[in-house]
């Protein structure tokens, strides 16, 4: 079953019980966004770089062809880029020839941009679209995860993805998983370093912990208040759904945890990606170098 680390009323509750509150510790995040370039990157990274909070961009790259002088931008003020395949599609719906020519297609335009902007590229990182790693709904192979792992994992395959966590990978999906985590390593890709992501069910998993395409610990869930999605899942609103994240963030399972939290750009949540920042700092959230 999956499980909701944080939900209704008692998210909400934490939410407002923990702003400002000097007795529970703050917040530390990794903040990645997936999906740029959108009409508001521009803002959204002017938005940021006032508040010192540093990112990793994730970039698909069909939007980064179309229109790449917003990442250009966001280069100079000192984010990171990465790759997300070139069409946003699943992985798990490509052949894997498709999955590498949608890398590589893209890594030609990000190379490109660093070098318009006049920047050294820090290092090579990727996420997957939806986070479909060549497996389907699940990004980390269920039965190698332990008890909270599972737990944890589930919830952010649910409610964190929108998939549904019923749907466990063949044996196919995880060989072909594999096979394109051994390409990633042989091109140079890697995870961000997040020494301060220490929860034990992420520490102890193999594949979460040593992956060369960038994992989450955090999702905002905020694809919920897109219109194709606005009504058809259980929050329906910025409030509930940052209530629901922080809630989750602060759950004993992670063990006071800095998280790797997950974001989009796109054109139609740049209200909602600002609101989930401000409830973030209203948490006396730190935002973490990405390096």
């Amino acid at each position: 079953m999956m499980s909701d680390l944080a939900g209704g009323d008692a998210a909400h509750d934490a939410n407002n019980d923990t702003a400002h509150d000097p007795t529970v510790p703050p917040l530390r995040l990794y903040l990645t966004i997936d999906d740029s370039p959108s009409l508001h990157t521009d803002e959204l990274t002017d938005y940021m770089a006032q508040r010192d909070i540093p990112a990793l961009i994730f970039c698909r790259g069909d939007y980064l062809e179309q229109n790449p002088e917003p990442i250009i931008r966001a280069i100079h003020k000192g984010f990171v880029i990465g790759n997300h395949l070139y069409s946003h599609r699943r992985a798990s719906r490509l052949d894997e020839a498709e999955i590498r020519q949608e890398i590589t297609r893209t890594e030609a335009l990000i190379d490109a941009v660093y070098v318009r902007a006049k920047v050294s590229r820090p290092f090579k990182a990727l996420r997957f679209p939806y986070m479909d790693r060549g497996m389907g709904a699940w990004f980390a192979e269920p039965l190698k995860l332990d008890d909270d792992a599972r737990s944890v994992v589930e919830d952010m395959v649910g409610l964190g993805l929108g998939n549904d966590p019923k749907m466990t990978p063949s044996e196919a999906q995880i060989e072909v998983k594999n096979r394109i985590a051994a390409f990633l390593t042989a091109q140079g890709f890697r995870a961000p370093d997040c020494p301060d992501v220490t929860a034990p069910w992420f520490r102890q998993s193999e594949e979460l912990n040593t992956a060369p395409d960038t994992m989450m610990t955090a999702s905002s869930s905020d694809w919920m208040l897109t219109q194709r999605h606005i009504g058809k899942w259980p929050y329906d609103s910025v409030e509930a759904l940052s209530a629901r994240m922080i809630a989750a963030m602060r759950a004993p399972v992670h063990h006071g945890s800095a998280h790797i939290a997950l974001l989009h750009d796109q054109d139609e949540l740049a209200p909602v990606f600002t609101a989930f920042i401000d409830a973030l700092v209203a948490h006396d959230a730190v935002f973490l170098p990405i390096r």
